[in-house]
């Protein structure tokens, strides 16, 4: 068993990317990308990596030839993404909502679906402390 650590995450993912030939339409093309489009969201603190024009031109400087569609159609898709991984998400369970309306003290706000609906009930938080111990 070896021990691994890998510096500059970014770069590295995008040059692994670049050198298995990323207009192949192989599947690992799009494994390869997927890889640097994470490390990008999840390491990036500048915000040259988060520019569609920086990445646009370090392609071009690694790959000259590039296909020009191929790389309009990368680099929307790279902003798609870039925009999906700052989304919003629910979470799994309790938090504090600084939006919420007001409830009475010793309540709680539950949030979910009934019927095809969304519903928001205040419910004694006796209630729940009540389920969780059964």
């Amino acid at each position: 068993m070896t021990l691994v650590k890998y510096k500059n995450q970014i770069e590295y993912s995008f040059i692994t990317w670049m050198n298995h030939y990323p207009e192949s339409n192989h599947p690992t093309d799009d494994e390869n990308f997927y890889c640097f489009v994470k490390n990008v969201c999840r390491y990036a603190r500048s915000k040259r990596w988060k520019d569609t024009n920086f990445l646009k031109n370090k392609i071009k400087k690694r790959k000259p030839n590039f296909n020009p569609v191929k790389l309009a159609n990368i680099i929307t898709f790279y902003k798609q993404l870039l925009d999906f991984y700052k989304a919003k998400y629910l979470p799994s369970s309790w938090f504090i909502d600084p939006d919420a309306r007001k409830i009475k003290h010793g309540y709680y706000i539950e949030r979910g679906v009934r019927n095809g609906e969304l519903y928001e009930i205040e419910k004694p938080k006796k209630q729940y402390i009540s389920k969780e111990r059964r």
